[in-house]
């Protein structure tokens, strides 16, 4: 039986916006995964953990690049993503209509920064 893999990607301050997040799908041989046939396109699936009530605007709705040459993957994080406090878990999806993958589980907690959120 498989196990889900969860990678953590920390604690960030209310109002963050963190670097794009890049991951490349692989083989059971550790290759690349082929991503020659079709069109390739992502998205992605996010919610907040622990709660009856998703946050609004909801997380996960981030630009999704897919490098079909590589078999990568970029999200890029919105303000969204670190708007509201509390741990947050999300998968990356590419599919070309025919084949679909989805990235491990990465997850992350936003915890309350004092004072306003910043505007630079």
């Amino acid at each position: 039986m498989s196990k889900q893999r969860i990678i953590d990607l920390g604690a960030f301050a209310q109002g963050s916006i963190p670097a794009g997040l890049t991951y490349q799908f692989l083989d059971g041989d550790g290759a690349a995964i082929d991503m020659a046939t079709g069109t390739w396109t992502g998205q992605t699936k996010a919610e907040q953990l622990h709660t009856d009530t998703q946050p609004s605007p909801a997380p996960g709705a981030g630009a999704v690049v897919v490098t079909a040459g590589t078999a990568t993957v970029t999200y890029s994080f919105t303000a969204d993503d670190c708007l509201t406090n509390g741990r947050f878990q999300l998968v990356i999806w590419a599919g070309n209509g025919t084949n679909r993958v989805g990235s491990p589980t990465f997850e992350w907690e936003v915890y309350d920064a004092p004072g306003a959120l910043p505007t630079v």
